[in-house]
């Protein structure tokens, strides 16, 4: 067993470092529409939000004299002024330049980005950043923030925590079509630095061209997330476009809903779950449900890598069910299982998936090698 262990293990670096070279040149493919356009706010949902908005401070007023609407100038202290200071915001109809600092929301904060609002990062070699940060609060409402990181003009090579949108150790949150490209990390980071997020929702994102993954998911108890859309997601590793990847035995993974999920084109996983760390003095429990995930064209499908220390007093319990995913035009396979699985602790139930690929009998493919290698996984 450990022999043919070693043999998949070798087979599936060799296969990585192929496809690395392969595709290591331009990356990031224009998004099909049949994607792309789902998840554009509505006019009547602007009207709609606009008149909830009637009569809120507009960061247009706190700007300088002259101020300049082209996202030359940083106004990073100005904007970071008024959400100091008022809870219910419009930011400008034009893009907006912000610093590495990035832009820090308060507990009842209501933010709407109208109809050409964008928030643009100043490039910078800074590895570490967290353009819109949502930190020890609650009760908070976006409503269609953009942001463009600066992955494109970044000047450094290190680091790999430059975030769109970050939020931990938040509860009762509420992110609506937010659309996040080029960050030197991910897109959205949800983790922890002493409890973790509880009540979290995001509806329909668009991430797309981000560094390290689309949506990092490290510690959350309840999240939904509806019909996010992820594309082109390039650049270090794990390159996912969803990732569940908990730091550490402290972090929860708990009570997760992923609804009608679309990722295409992700260098590596569309889905990729890498529970390892959830070993640990703590007995952990995880649950995730992912309902008609469809990938197209990113190397693997859904990946899962399982394996879990023994050594350690507790390794995790609990379901990942993923209904009815379909798998379109792998670069590499559509369903990867680590070789490591063999040390699974946690159920995962695929039910009825969908294969579109140019491998013949590739499910069959899948099924047998699941009997032999792997354990607690099951597709029905």
């Amino acid at each position: 067993m450990m022999r043919g262990m070693k043999i998949s293990l070798f087979f599936l670096f060799i296969g990585l470092c192929i496809f690395q070279k392969l595709y290591s040149q331009s990356f990031d493919k224009a998004v099909p529409s049949v994607y792309s356009n789902i998840n554009l706010p509505t006019n009547k949902e602007r009207t709609l939000v606009e008149r909830d908005f009637k009569g809120s401070y507009n960061i247009n007023s706190c700007l300088p004299p002259n101020y300049v609407r082209d996202g030359s100038i940083d106004y990073t202290s100005f904007i970071q002024g008024v959400l100091d200071k008022y809870s219910k915001v419009v930011f400008p109809d034009f893009p907006v330049l912000i610093n590495e600092s990035g832009l820090t929301i308060h507990s009842n904060s209501k933010l709407y980005f109208p109809s050409g609002s964008k928030l643009f990062l100043r490039p910078s070699n800074n590895g570490h950043y967290e353009m819109l940060r949502i930190h020890n609060v609650s009760n908070v409402i976006l409503y269609y923030p953009v942001v463009v990181g600066d992955r494109k003009n970044h000047s450094g090579t290190d680091g790999e925590w430059g975030m769109g949108l970050s939020i931990s150790d938040s509860k009762n949150i509420l992110i609506q079509k937010p659309r996040i490209d080029d960050c030197w990390g991910d897109g959205i980071y949800l983790g922890q630095n002493s409890n973790p997020n509880i009540n979290i929702q995001i509806v329909k994102p668009f991430l797309n061209n981000n560094r390290r993954n689309g949506i990092s998911i490290i510690s959350v108890n309840g999240l939904k997330i509806y019909q996010p859309v992820i594309s082109n997601t390039n650049g270090t590793s794990p390159m996912a476009g969803i990732d569940f990847e908990p730091n550490s035995n402290n972090d929860i993974i708990d009570s997760i809903l992923i609804d009608k999920p679309i990722t295409f084109n992700n260098y590596f996983h569309g889905i990729l779950f890498a529970l390892g760390n959830q070993s640990g003095n703590h007995q952990r429990y995880i649950n995730i449900k992912i309902n008609s995930p469809i990938d197209d064209q990113s190397a693997y499908g859904i990946s899962f890598k399982l394996e879990q220390n023994h050594a350690l007093p507790n390794n995790p319990k609990g379901l990942i069910e993923i209904n009815k995913p379909v798998l379109k035009n792998n670069k590499i396979k559509s369903l990867l299982f680590y070789p490591g699985n063999l040390d699974n602790t946690v159920t995962v139930k695929i039910s009825n998936p969908k294969l579109i690929s140019t491998k013949p009998d590739e499910l069959l493919k899948i099924q047998k090698e699941l009997q032999d290698n792997n354990k607690n996984i099951i597709i029905q």
